[in-house]
């Protein structure tokens, strides 16, 4: 008896069901079986993902960080996840179609697949200086306790799809009672 294995062809298969792509390996040695990935890393991948994060170390009681996002009109939707942090309790909102007399300060956003020169269309400010905030789409607590405390964050985990002619205004109110850091971290793709 012999320990050689029959060579057998390396073959692939693909399958797409909502956020998960299924591959079926065969022909790799140890590698054969079944392999699931989320679709997010499938878009990496594929050039298309992109993230922007923003960070402030100082923000006084009842003050907040706001990121304006603004998609191309030439696109079909964006499809958006998003991430918050911050040194103790807070709010983290979202507004559709916030007026604003300033749209603020230009934020780059960068391809997740660093291989790659694709860029985004979409615009994303912060600090914009807001008159209304229009429509509430969004408001959840962050529990991350009373000044000098632990901190926490809100992930998201579902992804939302923006329309294109609109502005989206993603804020985290300090709540905390004292001075802390707030992060926001937006992770995207553009069809």
């Amino acid at each position: 008896m012999s320990d050689e294995k029959e060579l057998v062809a390396p073959t692939i298969s693909l399958l797409e069901i909502g956020n998960l792509l299924f591959r079926m390996a065969t022909g790799y040695d140890d590698r054969d079986g079944l392999l699931i990935t989320e679709r997010i890393h499938k878009l990496i991948h594929y050039e298309k993902m992109y993230v922007n994060t923003v960070y402030t170390g100082s923000v006084v009681n009842n003050g907040g960080l706001e990121v304006l996002f603004c998609p191309n009109n030439l696109l079909k939707s964006v499809h958006i996840g998003f991430v918050g942090y911050i040194g103790g309790d807070g709010l983290f909102e979202l507004y559709e179609n916030p007026t604003c007399t300033n749209s603020g300060t230009i934020n780059i956003s960068y391809n997740q697949n660093r291989l790659s020169s694709n860029i985004n269309l979409s615009k994303i400010y912060i600090s914009p200086a807001v008159s209304n905030l229009n429509t509430n789409i969004l408001r959840i607590f962050i529990p991350g306790g009373k000044n000098n405390s632990t901190g926490a964050n809100i992930d998201v985990g579902d992804e939302f799809i923006l329309k294109p002619s609109n502005t989206y205004l993603f804020r985290i109110l300090n709540i905390s009672g004292g001075t802390q850091p707030i992060s926001i971290k937006l992770m995207f793709h553009e069809n």
